[in-house]
């Protein structure tokens, strides 16, 4: 047996390279440099968060917050409601990140040349 699909979310104009979800939102981060949050139930877009220079490797979310990391070598925090970014760090000599996630006051990355960093947010 095969899942049935449910929903096809639309709008990133190249490929999807990260996804997550919770009850109520799905984020998902692209080769186009954005990151997008949909409804998880209709389908429906919310909002297009702006401001890595290249693609997005890696999205994971929590009550309040989106992390985003990127082949720009950054990793983002976002505001989940107002759609405010702000970077929270850079890893040096052209990292890549391919993995984030967040707890509490800690987000993590890791990158394309082996290394897992955490980062304490300063709010």
């Amino acid at each position: 047996d095969t899942g049935q699909q449910i929903n096809v979310l639309k709008g990133h104009f190249d490929g999807v390279t990260a996804v997550a979800m919770d009850g109520t939102m799905v984020v998902s981060g692209s080769g186009d440099n954005t990151i997008r949050l949909w409804d998880r139930n209709t389908g429906q877009q919310i909002n297009v968060l702006e401001g890595h220079s290249d693609g997005v490797t890696a999205v994971a979310m929590d009550d309040t917050m989106v992390v985003s990391g990127s082949r720009d070598n950054t990793i983002r925090l976002w505001d989940r409601k107002a759609g405010q970014g702000r970077e929270i760090c850079r890893f040096t000599d052209d990292y890549s990140i391919h993995a984030v996630t967040k707890l509490m006051d800690r987000v993590i990355g890791g990158d394309d040349k082996g290394m897992v960093q955490m980062f304490l947010i300063c709010y």
